[in-house]
């Protein structure tokens, strides 16, 4: 080691010891129970920031930038991780091998000014880490970074372990608590996060209304008429007319005539003329038989609430309900013919699949009370009408995100 300064020389004496030490030694196991959050999603987050799959803490948060280094040493399993971070990072070194069971890390004081080494991840306080970034000795720079090219880089029993190193975290579903395997150092910084994601989270209650809008109209103006034409004595007689709608629905002249009381909904005007023929008394039938109707009908379809539903949900977390029947849908069929030319063993396969009304949200809840839905909402139905193929459903969907504050609709 070469330095003009007798203040590093030192501390990089002391950093070689550290590293220069047997790894029998067992490392400290630690029990947290959690409270709010749950231990197995926790466990799978420590996990990946320590193994760098998740967010780096040595990325570019507050401007700082870090780097991985590994040294690994042969048939003994021990794989150092260390990071070097940016000129304002300074005081704060530890060491984090990731062989055998031998967890050593420290906090020296000094003042190196543009290097600082993680200490198996963390730095010497993360409480501080949201506002200050990572300079200062709030965090110690190329934490996930060195601790993963370290353990891929070691060989021997430490290859083995984890890409953690010798950090071990467990959850134990039944108590919701998680077990870690650490140095003290180590298992300090790693709670100090616990602490930070073991929050009671925000509960969220949405008073929905469904309602289907129907701007469909209907007009219809109609005008018939009928007419006769003959005399008393004759075999032939002229008639004309015109029929507009359907006989059966109150709206046909034939109808009409038979039973006036069963016209249909709208505004209907009929008249009937009868005339003598020429030269004949008053009680002669008539000659012309004419009969008009006209009817006119206007309807609005406006809406109909299909569901009021009301659901309670943490932040977060999807809440869903559906109203509606479980229909089975046909998909396939098999029938085997036996020589005889009977049927045997036939059978079907079904799916079932939900018809009806469906709600699906998801909210997420700010710090400025305003709160994110993600919203899917479906309205399905099976129409009467049926196919040789199978059912006929309609299906009417929406998927948005809206922003809403609280109370507001």
């Amino acid at each position: 080691v070469r330095s003009s300064s007798p203040a590093r020389i030192e501390q990089v004496r002391q950093l070689i010891e550290q590293v220069d030490q047997p790894s029998g030694k067992p490392g400290n196991i630690h029990v947290v129970y959690l409270k709010n959050a749950e231990a197995t999603r926790l466990a799978q987050t420590l996990r990946g920031i320590l193994s760098g799959d998740g967010t780096s803490l040595g990325g570019s948060l507050g401007g700082a930038a870090a780097f991985g280094a590994s040294a690994g040493f042969p048939n003994q399993g021990v794989s150092g991780g260390a990071g070097f971070g940016s000129p304002q990072s300074s005081g704060s070194q530890g060491l984090a091998p990731s062989g055998g069971s031998q967890n050593m890390a420290g906090s020296f004081g000094g003042g190196i000014t543009g290097s600082g080494f993680g200490a198996a991840g963390f730095g010497s306080n993360t409480q501080s880490a949201s506002s200050a970034g990572l300079g200062g000795q709030n965090m110690a720079l190329g934490a996930a970074q060195g601790i993963q090219a370290g353990a891929a880089a070691g060989t021997g029993p430490a290859s083995s372990i984890s890409r953690l190193g010798a950090i071990v975290i467990a959850a134990d579903a039944a108590t919701n608590s998680l077990i870690i395997t650490a140095s003290e150092p180590v298992f300090r910084d790693i709670r100090a996060v616990i602490d930070k994601l073991d929050v009671r989270r925000a509960q969220v209650y949405i008073e929905s209304l469904i309602v289907e809008v129907n701007a469909d109209k209907a007009a219809e103006l109609g005008f018939q008429w009928q007419f006769l034409n003959g005399t008393l004595s004759g075999a032939s007689r002229a008639i004309g007319g015109t029929n507009l709608s359907a006989r059966g629905e109150g709206t046909n002249i034939l109808d009409l005539t038979t039973n006036v009381l069963g016209a249909a909904q709208g505004l209907n005007i009929g008249i009937i003329r009868n005339s003598p023929l020429p030269g004949a008394g008053s009680n002669t039938p008539g000659l012309i038989n004419l009969g008009v109707l006209a009817n006119a009908l206007q309807s609005r379809a406006n809406g109909n609430v299909l569901a009021t539903p009301n659901l309670l949900t943490l932040d977060n977390e999807e809440a869903r309900i559906i109203i509606g029947q479980n229909v089975p849908f046909v998909t396939g069929s098999y029938v085997n013919t036996g020589a005889g030319g009977g049927v045997v063993n036939p059978f079907q396969t079904v799916e079932r699949r939900d018809v009806g009304t469906t709600l699906r949200v998801r909210p997420q809840v700010s710090e400025g009370g305003t709160v994110k839905l993600a919203i899917y909402q479906e309205v399905s139905s099976i129409q009467d009408k049926t196919l040789s193929a199978g059912l006929i459903t309609n299906r009417r969907a929406i998927e948005s995100n809206v922003l809403v504050d609280d109370g507001q609709i």
